[in-house]
């Protein structure tokens, strides 16, 4: 019985340390992704500018609320079924990375708007995978008297970087808006590197 004790007690040991892992790098990630996130009337006042036209500028908006919509409703109903860690990282992290890249693609070139709706849509999935996965996490790897106080964590991260994140993107749009989403899309992959490094483990 001792042998199966020590084995017991390190697999707890071992998962114990998973978590706490997983945990560090959701809110090192979530923190580092926040300052790569952006509000839409960005992506709108470019493809606005770029086709002269403000309807299809706001039209893109409805883009974005429609794949959020839909793609948190589908992550929601299959996010137990799923390794969360690296569904957070690709299709939460990553895919906004790629759609910040696809963004300044289309304002320095001469590319179809649709390229731009391409890119709303990926990043409305995007918020729907992040708003899913992010909270999922952490219900399953903290205890319940700890819950509350770690979303209240992520709450905090993910408002910090938000607010500072509009800010830089202001700044930078000024400048040039393609300047605005190479940032983007460089620190969102770093969020991405991160919570995989840190979520390695989970299972």
């Amino acid at each position: 019985k001792k042998p199966e004790r020590k084995i017991q007690s390190k697999r707890t040991t071992l998962k114990s340390r998973m978590r706490a892992d997983t945990l560090k790098g959701v809110l090192i990630s979530t923190a580092l992704f926040g300052f790569s996130s952006y509000s839409l009337g960005f992506p709108i006042i470019t493809i606005a500018a770029r086709t002269g036209s403000d309807l299809i500028g706001i039209l893109s908006y409805l883009v974005y609320l429609a794949f959020s919509a839909a793609a948190g409703y589908i992550m929601g109903q299959q996010a137990r079924r799923l390794n969360i860690v690296k569904g957070l990282a690709f299709l939460g992290y990553l895919l906004a990375a790629i759609a910040s890249a696809i963004l300044a693609l289309y304002y320095i070139s001469a590319a179809n708007v649709l390229l731009s709706y391409f890119a709303v849509a990926l990043l409305g999935v995007s918020l729907g995978a992040t708003e899913t996965f992010e909270p999922t996490i952490i219900s399953l790897i903290t205890s319940k008297e700890e819950q509350g106080r770690k979303l209240g964590y992520l709450t905090s991260s993910r408002s910090i970087g938000l607010f500072t994140a509009n800010i830089g993107m202001g700044i930078l749009y000024t400048i040039n808006p393609s300047y605005s989403y190479i940032y983007a899309a460089v620190v969102a992959s770093a969020a991405v590197i991160i919570l995989i490094y840190f979520g390695r483990d989970y299972k």
